[in-house]
């Protein structure tokens, strides 16, 4: 028999009823394949493949201890934490669920900010049905989904376009400026949320004129100047108003040169994460947490204020509230896995949960 236990049930918060906003800033949101701290770390590689992503942490707001746990290390579970403020629970492994409705019973960033007249619109570069992607911005958005299907639909070719995943990151960052213009005349708040995936390894994917590390560091080089770019032309068009928000998916996987890398240092390894231009400023950045404690921060960074600063299992890192993991560690790392009744009613339709 399995073990339960009721910590979600006690810590569970998604309130939507009593959400406030001060102000809706445009929100894009960029989700990294892979993209961990190690890369931007010289003890760690000498030089460094992402210079650029390294100093938008230096001069923005920045949490170095957010680590990877329980429920949270691969694609859709990074994704799911980022949209939900919960690990991914399932009883299969990976990136196999493929349900029509994906936690229909879970309330999501996404459903608040439609419920606050944003726009949202999805862009990447591979098939977003892989892992449930597709199902999980359909459950839960009426956005637009631009991925492979769609690039190909329009007649985008992968011989032109292709890296190794799909169509590679700078034809999607391309294609994200045309969204953004429009998203920009239409003049109300919106939500673009881009997936890369050209450093997924075991190679990754870059551009020949980035090609001087003979390795994976090629892919994370070009990811550098890729985000770089695009964060620069999004402060172009409307450096007032928006919020950026860059995030790895999780911890890089193994591939032909992280690990041996890694074996440099001891230290937990930790998530690339980056907050250009919140609404307001952290209390303090050092407090340890995990992927589901960004769900509520991306909310409160565009301007939403929270009860008690909670989503989810999430504390916002914008408050002084100690997050889950922060509070005891080994209590959540202990509890988190076990069954519980309220994770299992997440997969049932019209049963969304607020309290």
């Amino acid at each position: 028999m399995r073990e339960s236990s009721s910590f979600i049930e006690e810590h569970y918060k998604a309130d939507t009823k009593n959400i406030t906003w001060k102000t809706k800033k445009n929100l894009v949101l960029i989700i990294a394949e892979s993209l961990e701290n190690a890369y931007t770390d010289k003890r760690i590689f000498d030089p460094i493949p992402v210079p650029r992503l390294r100093n938008l942490q230096q001069v923005n707001t920045f949490f170095p201890q957010h680590i990877q746990t329980y429920g949270t290390g691969w694609t859709i579970a990074g994704i799911t934490s980022y949209m939900f403020g919960i690990p991914l629970k399932l009883p299969i492994q990976g990136n196999s669920y493929t349900a029509s409705q994906f936690l229909p019973g879970a309330n999501s960033i996404l459903n608040v900010m439609e419920q606050a007249g944003y726009s949202l619109q999805f862009i990447s570069g591979w098939d977003s049905r892989f892992s449930g992607y597709s199902n999980l911005i359909a459950t839960h958005s009426t956005g637009i989904n631009c991925d492979q299907s769609f690039f190909q639909k329009e007649g985008y070719s992968l011989d032109k376009f292709g890296g190794s995943w799909g169509f590679k990151d700078s034809f999607i960052f391309d294609y994200a400026k045309k969204m953004l213009n429009a998203l920009h005349e239409k003049h109300t708040p919106y939500a673009l949320i881009i997936n890369t995936v050209d450093t997924h390894p075991p190679h990754g994917f870059s551009e020949e004129k980035y090609r001087k590390f003979n390795n994976i560091c090629d892919a994370y080089a070009n990811l550098d100047a890729n985000i770089n770019d695009f964060v620069a032309y999004v402060l172009r068009k409307d450096p007032e108003n928006t919020s950026i928000v860059i995030l790895g998916d999780h911890l890089s996987m193994t591939n032909d040169v992280t690990q041996s890398n890694l074996d440099k240092i001891r230290e937990m390894r930790t998530i690339y994460n980056c907050f250009i231009n919140p609404y307001k400023q952290p209390v303090q950045t050092s407090q340890m947490c995990t992927s589901i404690d960004m769900a509520p921060t991306i909310l409160e960074t565009i301007g939403c204020i929270l009860p008690e600063g909670r989503f989810g299992l999430g504390v916002s890192l914008y408050s002084d509230t100690p997050t889950l993991v922060a509070q005891d560690y080994e209590q959540y790392h202990s509890e988190i896995p076990k069954y519980s009744l309220l994770y299992d009613s997440f997969f049932k339709p019209n049963k969304k949960y607020d309290k």
